[in-house]
Protein backbone atom coordinates (compact mmCIF):
# COMPACT_ATOMS: atom_id res chain seq x y z
CA UNK A 1 0.00 0.00 0.00
CA UNK A 2 1.02 3.23 -0.87
CA UNK A 3 2.84 5.64 2.25
CA UNK A 4 0.53 8.00 1.02
CA UNK A 5 -3.37 6.40 2.06
CA UNK A 6 -1.85 3.63 4.78
CA UNK A 7 -4.23 4.15 8.10
CA UNK A 8 -6.97 5.89 5.39
CA UNK A 9 -10.25 4.49 4.58
CA UNK A 10 -9.30 3.12 1.05
CA UNK A 11 -13.20 2.94 0.14
CA UNK A 12 -13.98 6.23 1.17
CA UNK A 13 -10.43 7.63 -0.95
CA UNK A 14 -11.65 5.81 -4.49
CA UNK A 15 -15.19 7.47 -3.52
CA UNK A 16 -13.35 10.97 -3.29
CA UNK A 17 -11.08 10.37 -6.10
CA UNK A 18 -14.12 9.33 -8.50
CA UNK A 19 -16.68 11.66 -7.18
CA UNK A 20 -13.63 15.13 -7.64
CA UNK A 21 -12.47 13.45 -11.47
CA UNK A 22 -16.48 13.22 -12.56
CA UNK A 23 -16.90 16.37 -11.66
CA UNK A 24 -13.92 18.64 -12.88
CA UNK A 25 -13.88 16.04 -16.28
CA UNK A 26 -17.41 16.70 -17.30
CA UNK A 27 -17.76 19.87 -16.44
CA UNK A 28 -15.54 21.21 -19.55
CA UNK A 29 -18.27 19.18 -21.51
CA UNK A 30 -20.85 21.99 -20.33
CA UNK A 31 -18.16 24.73 -21.86
CA UNK A 32 -19.14 24.22 -25.73
CA UNK A 33 -22.58 23.95 -24.79
CA UNK A 34 -22.93 26.96 -22.73
CA UNK A 35 -21.01 28.67 -25.70
CA UNK A 36 -23.50 27.79 -28.30
CA UNK A 37 -26.18 29.67 -26.62
CA UNK A 38 -23.53 32.72 -25.96
CA UNK A 39 -23.03 34.07 -29.52
CA UNK A 40 -24.03 37.75 -28.72
CA UNK A 41 -21.08 37.83 -26.07
CA UNK A 42 -17.81 39.90 -27.37
CA UNK A 43 -14.77 38.12 -28.47
CA UNK A 44 -13.26 38.72 -25.38
CA UNK A 45 -15.55 35.89 -23.24
CA UNK A 46 -15.69 33.95 -26.33
CA UNK A 47 -11.94 33.82 -26.73
CA UNK A 48 -11.97 33.04 -22.89
CA UNK A 49 -14.11 30.08 -22.84
CA UNK A 50 -12.25 28.82 -25.68
CA UNK A 51 -8.97 28.84 -24.16
CA UNK A 52 -10.81 26.55 -20.93
CA UNK A 53 -11.92 24.35 -23.73
CA UNK A 54 -8.08 24.27 -25.31
CA UNK A 55 -6.48 24.29 -21.64
CA UNK A 56 -8.90 20.85 -21.24
CA UNK A 57 -7.74 19.09 -24.51
CA UNK A 58 -4.37 20.03 -23.92
CA UNK A 59 -4.77 18.04 -20.38
CA UNK A 60 -6.31 15.12 -22.90
CA UNK A 61 -3.25 15.07 -25.04
CA UNK A 62 -0.96 15.12 -22.02
CA UNK A 63 -3.09 12.42 -20.27
CA UNK A 64 -2.70 9.72 -23.29
CA UNK A 65 1.11 10.80 -23.27
CA UNK A 66 1.10 9.59 -19.78
CA UNK A 67 -0.56 6.49 -20.59
CA UNK A 68 1.47 5.75 -23.78
CA UNK A 69 4.36 5.70 -20.93
CA UNK A 70 2.75 3.06 -18.58
CA UNK A 71 1.42 1.10 -21.48
CA UNK A 72 5.27 0.86 -22.91
CA UNK A 73 6.95 1.22 -19.84
CA UNK A 74 8.74 4.24 -20.46
CA UNK A 75 11.06 5.68 -17.99
CA UNK A 76 13.92 8.28 -18.92
CA UNK A 77 15.45 10.80 -17.02
CA UNK A 78 14.85 14.84 -17.39
CA UNK A 79 16.20 17.94 -16.57
CA UNK A 80 13.38 19.80 -15.57
CA UNK A 81 9.76 18.73 -14.99
CA UNK A 82 8.79 20.77 -18.16
CA UNK A 83 10.42 18.63 -19.96
CA UNK A 84 7.98 16.04 -18.96
CA UNK A 85 5.16 18.38 -20.09
CA UNK A 86 6.12 18.81 -23.93
CA UNK A 87 7.53 15.07 -23.93
CA UNK A 88 3.84 13.94 -22.97
CA UNK A 89 1.50 16.43 -24.58
CA UNK A 90 3.46 16.38 -28.20
CA UNK A 91 2.88 11.81 -27.84
CA UNK A 92 -0.74 12.44 -27.43
CA UNK A 93 -1.11 15.37 -29.94
CA UNK A 94 0.75 13.06 -32.65
CA UNK A 95 -1.80 9.75 -31.15
CA UNK A 96 -5.15 12.52 -31.09
CA UNK A 97 -4.14 13.59 -34.93
CA UNK A 98 -4.51 10.28 -35.94
CA UNK A 99 -7.31 9.64 -34.50
CA UNK A 100 -9.65 12.16 -35.18
CA UNK A 101 -8.88 11.66 -39.17
CA UNK A 102 -9.73 8.37 -38.66
CA UNK A 103 -13.52 9.38 -37.62
CA UNK A 104 -13.09 11.32 -40.46
CA UNK A 105 -13.84 8.31 -42.82
CA UNK A 106 -17.38 7.27 -41.06
CA UNK A 107 -19.96 8.35 -42.32
CA UNK A 108 -20.93 12.01 -41.27
CA UNK A 109 -23.92 11.31 -39.27
CA UNK A 110 -22.12 9.33 -36.62
CA UNK A 111 -19.08 11.26 -36.40
CA UNK A 112 -20.46 13.47 -33.58
CA UNK A 113 -21.64 10.29 -31.66
CA UNK A 114 -17.63 9.11 -31.61
CA UNK A 115 -16.46 12.66 -30.90
CA UNK A 116 -18.81 12.63 -27.80
CA UNK A 117 -18.45 8.62 -26.81
CA UNK A 118 -14.33 8.97 -27.01
CA UNK A 119 -14.12 11.30 -23.84
CA UNK A 120 -17.16 9.89 -22.12
CA UNK A 121 -15.25 6.96 -21.76
CA UNK A 122 -11.79 8.50 -21.22
CA UNK A 123 -13.23 10.27 -18.55
CA UNK A 124 -15.00 7.06 -17.06
CA UNK A 125 -11.47 5.83 -17.80
CA UNK A 126 -9.27 8.55 -16.09
CA UNK A 127 -11.80 8.48 -12.80
CA UNK A 128 -11.79 4.83 -12.32
CA UNK A 129 -10.17 4.81 -8.96
CA UNK A 130 -7.40 2.31 -8.85
CA UNK A 131 -4.71 3.05 -5.86
CA UNK A 132 -1.89 3.57 -8.26
CA UNK A 133 -4.11 6.81 -10.10
CA UNK A 134 -5.33 8.08 -6.23
CA UNK A 135 -1.38 8.27 -5.37
CA UNK A 136 -0.04 9.07 -9.00
CA UNK A 137 1.37 12.66 -9.47
CA UNK A 138 -0.81 14.66 -11.38
CA UNK A 139 -0.40 17.14 -14.24
CA UNK A 140 -0.37 20.04 -11.54
CA UNK A 141 2.91 18.44 -9.51
CA UNK A 142 4.94 18.51 -13.09
CA UNK A 143 4.79 22.21 -12.97
CA UNK A 144 5.83 22.10 -8.65
CA UNK A 145 9.45 23.87 -9.46
CA UNK A 146 7.40 26.96 -9.74
CA UNK A 147 6.05 26.93 -6.09
CA UNK A 148 9.42 27.77 -5.00
CA UNK A 149 10.02 30.95 -7.19
CA UNK A 150 11.14 34.19 -5.09
CA UNK A 151 9.07 37.65 -5.31
CA UNK A 152 11.42 38.98 -8.61
CA UNK A 153 10.70 35.57 -10.47
CA UNK A 154 6.78 35.34 -9.41
CA UNK A 155 6.48 38.95 -10.73
CA UNK A 156 8.31 38.25 -13.85
CA UNK A 157 6.31 35.03 -14.26
CA UNK A 158 3.13 37.24 -14.14
CA UNK A 159 4.37 39.87 -16.62
CA UNK A 160 5.07 36.78 -18.85
CA UNK A 161 1.46 35.90 -18.82
CA UNK A 162 0.00 39.63 -19.36
CA UNK A 163 2.45 39.39 -22.60
CA UNK A 164 1.22 36.88 -23.75
CA UNK A 165 -2.45 37.59 -23.43
CA UNK A 166 -2.18 40.79 -25.26
CA UNK A 167 0.45 39.81 -27.70
CA UNK A 168 -2.38 37.99 -29.75
CA UNK A 169 -2.24 39.24 -33.42
CA UNK A 170 -5.32 40.59 -35.08
CA UNK A 171 -7.36 38.62 -37.51
CA UNK A 172 -10.07 40.25 -40.42
CA UNK A 173 -13.36 39.27 -39.82
CA UNK A 174 -14.01 36.31 -42.34
CA UNK A 175 -17.37 34.58 -43.17
CA UNK A 176 -15.59 31.42 -43.00
CA UNK A 177 -13.39 28.83 -41.79
CA UNK A 178 -11.67 27.91 -45.28
CA UNK A 179 -11.05 32.13 -45.72
CA UNK A 180 -9.12 32.10 -42.65
CA UNK A 181 -7.32 29.37 -43.82
CA UNK A 182 -6.19 31.20 -46.86
CA UNK A 183 -5.29 34.03 -44.94
CA UNK A 184 -2.60 31.86 -42.34
CA UNK A 185 -1.37 29.41 -44.35
CA UNK A 186 -1.71 31.09 -48.38
CA UNK A 187 1.30 28.89 -49.51
CA UNK A 188 -0.55 25.78 -48.13
CA UNK A 189 2.94 24.21 -45.66
CA UNK A 190 0.33 22.86 -43.01
CA UNK A 191 -0.58 19.16 -44.17
CA UNK A 192 -4.46 18.77 -44.56
CA UNK A 193 -4.16 16.09 -41.51
CA UNK A 194 -3.47 18.73 -39.50
CA UNK A 195 -5.78 20.95 -40.37
CA UNK A 196 -8.05 17.76 -40.34
CA UNK A 197 -7.38 17.58 -36.82
CA UNK A 198 -7.84 20.94 -36.13
CA UNK A 199 -11.21 21.08 -37.33
CA UNK A 200 -12.23 17.66 -35.38
CA UNK A 201 -10.59 19.45 -31.73
CA UNK A 202 -13.45 22.25 -32.12
CA UNK A 203 -15.88 19.91 -34.02
CA UNK A 204 -18.34 21.26 -30.80
CA UNK A 205 -17.92 24.98 -32.12
CA UNK A 206 -18.55 23.95 -36.23
CA UNK A 207 -22.11 25.52 -36.20
CA UNK A 208 -21.09 29.17 -35.26
CA UNK A 209 -18.62 30.44 -37.75
CA UNK A 210 -17.02 33.03 -35.66
CA UNK A 211 -16.82 31.01 -32.88
CA UNK A 212 -15.13 28.58 -35.06
CA UNK A 213 -12.65 30.64 -36.44
CA UNK A 214 -11.57 32.28 -33.59
CA UNK A 215 -10.78 29.15 -32.34
CA UNK A 216 -8.85 28.18 -35.09
CA UNK A 217 -7.02 31.65 -34.47
CA UNK A 218 -6.03 31.14 -31.20
CA UNK A 219 -5.43 27.80 -31.33
CA UNK A 220 -2.86 28.59 -33.88
CA UNK A 221 -1.85 31.59 -31.32
CA UNK A 222 -1.76 29.78 -27.66
CA UNK A 223 -0.15 26.29 -29.17
CA UNK A 224 2.04 27.76 -31.32
CA UNK A 225 3.49 30.68 -29.52
CA UNK A 226 2.90 28.61 -25.95
CA UNK A 227 5.05 25.86 -27.26
CA UNK A 228 7.64 27.73 -28.53
CA UNK A 229 8.52 29.58 -25.26
CA UNK A 230 7.75 26.62 -23.19
CA UNK A 231 10.37 24.55 -26.00
CA UNK A 232 12.52 27.94 -24.84
CA UNK A 233 12.60 27.98 -21.55
CA UNK A 234 13.08 23.95 -21.35
CA UNK A 235 15.97 24.33 -23.77
CA UNK A 236 17.77 27.27 -21.73
CA UNK A 237 17.01 24.87 -18.41
CA UNK A 238 19.98 22.82 -19.80
CA UNK A 239 22.38 25.74 -19.50
CA UNK A 240 21.61 28.10 -16.87
CA UNK A 241 19.55 28.68 -13.63
CA UNK A 242 15.86 28.77 -12.83
CA UNK A 243 15.84 32.76 -12.65
CA UNK A 244 17.66 33.39 -15.69
CA UNK A 245 15.45 31.24 -17.73
CA UNK A 246 12.25 32.81 -16.73
CA UNK A 247 14.70 36.05 -18.00
CA UNK A 248 15.48 34.55 -21.04
CA UNK A 249 11.03 33.64 -22.24
CA UNK A 250 10.65 37.37 -20.82
CA UNK A 251 13.25 39.15 -23.10
CA UNK A 252 11.37 37.12 -25.77
CA UNK A 253 8.15 37.41 -25.06
CA UNK A 254 8.52 41.43 -24.43
CA UNK A 255 10.52 42.05 -27.58
CA UNK A 256 8.26 44.14 -30.48
CA UNK A 257 9.54 42.45 -33.09
CA UNK A 258 7.86 39.50 -31.68
CA UNK A 259 4.56 41.46 -31.86
CA UNK A 260 5.17 42.23 -36.05
CA UNK A 261 5.88 39.13 -37.31
CA UNK A 262 2.65 37.81 -35.32
CA UNK A 263 0.61 40.74 -37.40
CA UNK A 264 2.24 40.19 -40.69
CA UNK A 265 2.87 36.51 -41.36
CA UNK A 266 0.44 34.92 -38.52
CA UNK A 267 1.89 31.30 -39.74
CA UNK A 268 5.69 31.87 -38.04
CA UNK A 269 4.52 31.29 -34.46
CA UNK A 270 3.70 27.71 -35.47
CA UNK A 271 6.60 26.86 -38.07
CA UNK A 272 9.16 28.70 -36.38
CA UNK A 273 8.42 26.17 -33.27
CA UNK A 274 10.19 23.27 -34.99
CA UNK A 275 13.56 24.26 -35.04
CA UNK A 276 13.84 24.99 -31.27
CA UNK A 277 11.98 21.26 -30.79
CA UNK A 278 14.14 19.97 -32.55
CA UNK A 279 16.91 21.34 -30.58
CA UNK A 280 15.74 20.98 -27.13
CA UNK A 281 14.34 17.26 -28.31
CA UNK A 282 18.03 16.49 -29.45
CA UNK A 283 19.11 17.34 -25.61
CA UNK A 284 16.15 15.74 -23.91
CA UNK A 285 16.84 12.50 -26.10
CA UNK A 286 20.61 12.16 -25.15
CA UNK A 287 19.29 13.06 -21.82
CA UNK A 288 16.67 10.47 -21.17
CA UNK A 289 18.95 7.30 -21.49
CA UNK A 290 16.56 4.87 -22.49
CA UNK A 291 16.07 4.25 -26.28
CA UNK A 292 11.99 3.87 -25.99
CA UNK A 293 12.62 7.59 -26.35
CA UNK A 294 12.99 7.09 -29.91
CA UNK A 295 9.12 6.95 -29.66
CA UNK A 296 9.11 10.45 -29.22
CA UNK A 297 11.19 10.92 -31.74
CA UNK A 298 9.05 9.55 -34.59
CA UNK A 299 6.41 11.34 -33.03
CA UNK A 300 8.55 14.49 -33.59
CA UNK A 301 9.41 13.51 -36.82
CA UNK A 302 6.00 13.02 -38.02
CA UNK A 303 4.76 16.81 -36.14
CA UNK A 304 7.04 18.33 -38.46
CA UNK A 305 5.81 17.03 -41.86
CA UNK A 306 2.79 18.27 -40.35
CA UNK A 307 3.46 21.61 -39.91
CA UNK A 308 5.84 21.59 -42.94
CA UNK A 309 6.34 18.82 -45.64
CA UNK A 310 9.88 20.07 -46.44
CA UNK A 311 10.89 18.88 -42.38
CA UNK A 312 11.42 15.04 -44.13
CA UNK A 313 14.87 16.45 -45.25
CA UNK A 314 15.89 17.93 -41.96
CA UNK A 315 14.41 15.45 -39.88
CA UNK A 316 17.08 13.02 -40.66
CA UNK A 317 19.71 15.60 -40.05
CA UNK A 318 18.45 15.35 -36.25
CA UNK A 319 18.61 11.58 -35.83
CA UNK A 320 22.47 12.15 -37.09
CA UNK A 321 23.16 14.79 -34.75
CA UNK A 322 21.23 12.54 -31.60
CA UNK A 323 23.62 9.00 -32.91
CA UNK A 324 26.61 11.47 -33.16
CA UNK A 325 26.45 12.83 -29.44
CA UNK A 326 25.62 9.77 -28.18
CA UNK A 327 28.43 7.33 -30.33
CA UNK A 328 30.86 7.13 -27.06
CA UNK A 329 28.43 6.38 -24.93
CA UNK A 330 25.99 4.22 -26.11
CA UNK A 331 26.05 0.99 -28.19
CA UNK A 332 25.45 -0.06 -31.60
CA UNK A 333 22.80 -2.09 -30.23
CA UNK A 334 20.89 1.25 -28.17
CA UNK A 335 20.98 3.39 -31.84
CA UNK A 336 19.15 0.16 -33.32
CA UNK A 337 16.88 0.24 -30.50
CA UNK A 338 16.49 3.92 -30.74
CA UNK A 339 15.46 3.93 -34.43
CA UNK A 340 13.54 0.83 -33.87
CA UNK A 341 11.02 2.89 -31.59
CA UNK A 342 11.32 5.74 -33.87
CA UNK A 343 10.33 3.87 -37.08
CA UNK A 344 6.67 4.53 -36.72
CA UNK A 345 6.65 8.02 -36.68
CA UNK A 346 8.95 7.99 -39.58
CA UNK A 347 6.61 5.69 -41.50
CA UNK A 348 4.00 8.23 -40.46
CA UNK A 349 5.85 10.76 -41.67
CA UNK A 350 6.87 9.49 -45.20
CA UNK A 351 2.70 8.71 -45.54
CA UNK A 352 2.02 12.56 -45.19
CA UNK A 353 4.55 13.31 -47.70
CA UNK A 354 3.22 10.64 -50.20
CA UNK A 355 -0.26 12.52 -50.14
CA UNK A 356 0.77 16.19 -50.04
CA UNK A 357 1.93 18.71 -52.19
CA UNK A 358 5.68 18.84 -51.43
CA UNK A 359 7.92 19.12 -54.40
CA UNK A 360 11.39 17.76 -52.95
CA UNK A 361 13.77 19.61 -55.26
CA UNK A 362 11.59 23.21 -55.20
CA UNK A 363 14.24 24.64 -53.25
CA UNK A 364 13.70 28.00 -51.68
CA UNK A 365 17.08 29.63 -51.41
CA UNK A 366 18.02 32.23 -48.69
CA UNK A 367 21.26 33.78 -47.93
CA UNK A 368 23.59 34.09 -44.98
CA UNK A 369 23.15 38.47 -45.32
CA UNK A 370 19.33 37.90 -44.93
CA UNK A 371 20.22 35.90 -41.87
CA UNK A 372 22.87 38.87 -40.69
CA UNK A 373 20.41 41.52 -41.65
CA UNK A 374 17.67 40.09 -39.61
CA UNK A 375 19.54 39.67 -36.64
CA UNK A 376 21.09 42.92 -37.01
CA UNK A 377 17.06 44.32 -37.12
CA UNK A 378 16.35 42.39 -33.95
CA UNK A 379 19.20 44.08 -32.31
CA UNK A 380 18.47 47.32 -33.07
CA UNK A 381 14.63 46.87 -31.67
CA UNK A 382 15.97 44.80 -28.18
CA UNK A 383 18.40 46.66 -26.50
CA UNK A 384 18.74 43.74 -24.36
CA UNK A 385 20.16 41.81 -27.32
CA UNK A 386 23.30 43.66 -27.72
CA UNK A 387 24.71 41.00 -25.22
CA UNK A 388 24.17 38.70 -28.21
CA UNK A 389 28.29 39.88 -29.28
CA UNK A 390 29.47 39.69 -25.82
CA UNK A 391 27.86 36.17 -25.56
CA UNK A 392 29.23 34.66 -28.93
CA UNK A 393 32.87 35.27 -27.11
CA UNK A 394 31.82 33.24 -24.46
CA UNK A 395 30.68 30.51 -26.98
CA UNK A 396 33.80 30.62 -28.71
CA UNK A 397 35.84 30.90 -25.42
CA UNK A 398 34.13 27.61 -23.83
CA UNK A 399 35.30 25.72 -27.44
CA UNK A 400 38.67 26.51 -27.50
CA UNK A 401 40.62 25.11 -24.99
CA UNK A 402 43.74 27.24 -24.59
CA UNK A 403 41.12 30.23 -23.42
CA UNK A 404 38.82 28.13 -21.49
CA UNK A 405 40.11 28.35 -18.10
CA UNK A 406 39.59 32.25 -18.02
CA UNK A 407 35.74 32.46 -17.49
CA UNK A 408 36.48 29.44 -14.90
CA UNK A 409 33.49 31.24 -13.34
CA UNK A 410 30.91 30.02 -15.80
CA UNK A 411 29.92 26.88 -15.06
CA UNK A 412 28.26 25.38 -18.06
CA UNK A 413 29.04 21.73 -19.45
CA UNK A 414 31.49 22.37 -22.17
CA UNK A 415 29.64 19.28 -24.54
CA UNK A 416 26.61 20.96 -23.81
CA UNK A 417 28.27 24.12 -25.59
CA UNK A 418 29.02 22.82 -28.48
CA UNK A 419 25.81 20.37 -29.22
CA UNK A 420 23.93 24.24 -29.08
CA UNK A 421 26.61 25.08 -31.38
CA UNK A 422 26.25 21.97 -34.32
CA UNK A 423 22.31 22.15 -33.61
CA UNK A 424 22.29 25.43 -35.09
CA UNK A 425 24.54 25.15 -37.43
CA UNK A 426 23.01 22.72 -38.79
CA UNK A 427 19.32 24.47 -39.07
CA UNK A 428 20.94 27.55 -40.17
CA UNK A 429 22.13 25.03 -43.24
CA UNK A 430 18.72 23.73 -43.72
CA UNK A 431 17.70 27.14 -43.40
CA UNK A 432 19.48 28.74 -46.33
CA UNK A 433 18.81 25.78 -48.85
CA UNK A 434 15.24 24.92 -47.99
CA UNK A 435 13.13 26.96 -45.56
CA UNK A 436 13.95 30.47 -45.08
CA UNK A 437 11.86 30.48 -42.05
CA UNK A 438 14.51 28.82 -40.26
CA UNK A 439 16.36 31.44 -40.48
CA UNK A 440 14.56 34.59 -39.49
CA UNK A 441 11.84 35.35 -37.23
CA UNK A 442 11.63 33.59 -34.28
CA UNK A 443 14.52 31.10 -35.46
CA UNK A 444 16.94 33.77 -34.82
CA UNK A 445 15.42 35.60 -31.93
CA UNK A 446 15.54 32.71 -29.48
CA UNK A 447 19.29 32.09 -30.48
CA UNK A 448 19.98 35.91 -29.64
CA UNK A 449 18.34 35.40 -26.57
CA UNK A 450 20.27 32.23 -25.43
CA UNK A 451 23.64 33.73 -26.83
CA UNK A 452 22.38 37.44 -24.43
CA UNK A 453 22.35 35.29 -21.21
CA UNK A 454 25.78 33.98 -21.57
CA UNK A 455 26.89 36.75 -19.82
CA UNK A 456 24.12 37.35 -17.46
CA UNK A 457 24.49 33.67 -16.19
CA UNK A 458 28.49 34.38 -15.84
CA UNK A 459 28.16 37.36 -13.66
CA UNK A 460 25.00 35.95 -11.61
CA UNK A 461 27.63 32.72 -11.15
CA UNK A 462 30.48 35.48 -9.79
CA UNK A 463 28.58 36.69 -7.62
CA UNK A 464 26.40 33.95 -6.56
CA UNK A 465 27.26 35.39 -2.24
CA UNK A 466 26.14 38.57 -2.88
CA UNK A 467 22.17 38.21 -3.31
CA UNK A 468 21.16 42.02 -2.64
CA UNK A 469 23.71 43.00 -5.58
CA UNK A 470 21.59 39.82 -7.90
CA UNK A 471 18.30 40.92 -7.23
CA UNK A 472 19.45 44.71 -8.07
CA UNK A 473 20.94 43.64 -11.76
CA UNK A 474 17.81 41.03 -11.87
CA UNK A 475 15.72 44.15 -11.88
CA UNK A 476 17.81 45.96 -14.28
CA UNK A 477 17.86 43.65 -16.75
CA UNK A 478 13.53 43.33 -16.29
CA UNK A 479 13.34 47.06 -16.63
CA UNK A 480 15.71 47.10 -19.60
CA UNK A 481 13.57 44.52 -21.21
CA UNK A 482 10.09 45.79 -20.42
CA UNK A 483 10.80 49.55 -21.37
CA UNK A 484 11.62 48.74 -25.05
CA UNK A 485 8.16 45.90 -24.85
CA UNK A 486 5.91 48.49 -26.69
CA UNK A 487 2.98 47.55 -24.19
CA UNK A 488 1.09 50.07 -24.91
CA UNK A 489 0.99 48.97 -28.77
CA UNK A 490 -0.15 45.45 -27.53
CA UNK A 491 -3.37 46.92 -25.95
CA UNK A 492 -3.99 48.65 -28.57
CA UNK A 493 -4.28 45.48 -30.91
CA UNK A 494 -5.73 43.28 -27.96
CA UNK A 495 -8.79 45.83 -27.88
CA UNK A 496 -9.49 46.14 -31.28
CA UNK A 497 -9.02 42.50 -31.68
CA UNK A 498 -11.72 41.96 -29.03
CA UNK A 499 -14.02 44.92 -30.13
CA UNK A 500 -14.89 43.42 -34.05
Amino acid sequence: MPPEILGKNILVEKSKFFTSRMLGYFSFFLIPLWIQKTVNLNSFWQILFAVVYMGFMFSQWYLMGKEVDHRFKIFYRTNSSIDRVLYRSIIGLIFFVVYYNLLYLLPANIVKHFFWGTFALLGLFYSWPTRGKITEEGISFQFGEYRYLDSFEKTLLFLIVVMFVFSIPSVPPFESVEAYRLYFDPSEQIHKIYWGFVEMNYFPFKKTIKLNMLSHHVHFYVYGMGLFLTCFYSLLRYYYSRRISILGVFSIISSWSMGTYLNSTPIVAFISTFPILCCWAILWVTKSSTYRSGLFLGALTSFGVMLNQSMIIFTPLVVLLIVYFERKTKTKWYLRQLLKYASGGIILSLILVMTGNFELFNLRLSSLEAWWNNLINLIDQKAFYTLFFIGTMFMLFRMSKSVRQKIYNLKIEDNKVLQIFLIYMVSLGYGIFFEPMFIVGFSSMWILAFLSLLPVEWIFQSISRLRSRRNLIYVVYILVCLLDSHFEGRVKTFLKFIKY
